[in-house]
């Protein structure tokens, strides 16, 4: 087993940024990431595919200011129009809970269609196939949080303050509508905050997009570490394991409502009744802050106990003591494998009780990310293949 140091995975995160910039997702600049992506695999002997589709990559985040102003309209419609206003804001409460947590697409065709591409690179064992890993991670990265960046942890309050508000709206129109039968706006929360809150949705993105160094360079080049430490230097192309295939993916169009996992899981239908298992890495960027995600809230998604367990386990016979992991907002491709079927988990290294400043921001650089996490994190992927492929198929 080989271990890639993590000072020179680093360095390709570095190499890449350099060559791309931020890359939006279906721009230009993730296509040259993706590229990047398949000529280094390519170098090492990998079998290239690129998987081209077609999704919506602004709907996620734009309909932000559609809920925004839904919520002022409702609002406004019930100091007058109580009844309609309290429907209205109902109605926006339920498409924004559906939207945001239960990923629904009902409001999406509504936005332009844009064409992005997966990319796998396949490395194959020396005798025959009988499982098949698959490491992976995402190539896009996102516009700049502003509030975020400029107002840290107020920004980040004011924004999820006025996500809350589009909720618990109707509850609080219907209160009082039903109790004091008539409706003013100084009943409610102050005019100013509401103005804040919702205008921090609206104007939520600037115009600089992240570098995308931690989230999620880091995925992908330590998915590539975990492939190069398998690799058979006699034998280009292949791998040391006897019977498990390895597969490493670059995933497009993940910040936008991981658009590009969804779209590989419906084209691989095959992978959730073959003996498969998935590693999907995000924001790898803290040796001491390594979790083995167990499940989702956002996407209402409980990983596969057994490949969290074998995970945990190989990351603590390489020196790290994994935390378990429960994501409370947003997620990972990892959800997207496996509500196909397919048991995954998802490691992020990050910490869960605060965003980190370099999250969606002009921060997310090479330098805020720890050599060693890279490094452990990888070897600890190398060696759970090894494992794997030294396993009984029932």
């Amino acid at each position: 087993m080989q271990v890639v140091s993590g000072s020179f995975l680093k360095s390709l995160i570095g190499s890449c940024i350099q060559l791309t910039g931020g890359r939006l997702a279906g721009s230009e600049q993730e296509r040259k990431g993706q590229q990047w992506f398949a000529d280094l695999l390519s170098q090492q002997g990998a079998k290239i595919n690129w998987e081209p589709f077609q999704a919506r990559f602004t709907a996620k985040f734009h309909l932000l200011k559609i809920f925004s102003v839904l919520g002022w309209l409702s609002l406004g419609l019930a100091i007058a129009l109580p009844l309609l206003g309290i429907g209205l804001a109902l109605f926006n409460a339920i498409i924004f809970i559906m939207h945001f947590f239960l990923n629904k697409k009902w409001l999406h065709l509504f936005f332009p269609v844009g064409e992005s591409a997966n990319v796998t690179a396949t490395f194959e064992p020396q005798g025959e196939v009988k499982r098949t890993l698959l490491f992976s991670g995402h190539m896009d990265s996102a516009r700049e949080f502003v509030w975020w960046y400029y107002f840290k942890k107020w920004g980040l309050f004011i924004m999820l303050f006025g996500g809350v508000l589009l909720i618990l709206l109707p509850i609080i129109l219907t209160l009082l509508y039903f109790f004091r039968l008539e409706i003013n706006p100084k009943d409610l929360i102050p005019i100013w905050v509401l103005t804040i809150s919702w205008l921090s949705l609206v104007f939520m993105h600037g115009w600089k997009i992240s570098p995308g160094a931690q989230d999620n360079l880091s995925g992908i080049v330590t998915a590539y570490g975990a492939a190069l430490g398998l690799l058979d230097a006699n034998n280009h192309g292949k791998t040391i394991l006897q019977h498990t295939r390895i597969v490493v993916v670059s995933f497009a169009a993940e910040e936008g409502g991981m658009q590009g996992s969804k779209k590989f899981a419906i084209a691989h239908p095959e992978l959730a009744n073959e003996h498969t298992r998935v590693i999907n890495l995000d924001g790898i960027m803290y040796t001491s802050q390594v979790h083995v995600v167990e499940k989702e809230f956002m996407s209402q998604v409980t990983f596969d106990a057994q490949v969290c367990q074998s995970v945990s386990q190989s990351l603590k016979e390489v020196g790290i003591e994994p935390k378990p992991g429960h994501i409370p907002i947003g997620g990972t491709d990892g959800a997207s494998l496996q509500r196909a079927g397919i048991p995954t988990t998802s490691i992020v290294a990050l910490r869960f009780n605060t965003i980190d400043p370099t999250y969606h921001t002009r921060l997310d650089l090479p330098e805020a990310i720890e050599n060693q996490a890279l490094e452990k994190v990888a070897q600890a992927l190398t060696l759970y293949a090894i494992k794997w492929d030294k396993e009984t198929i029932g």
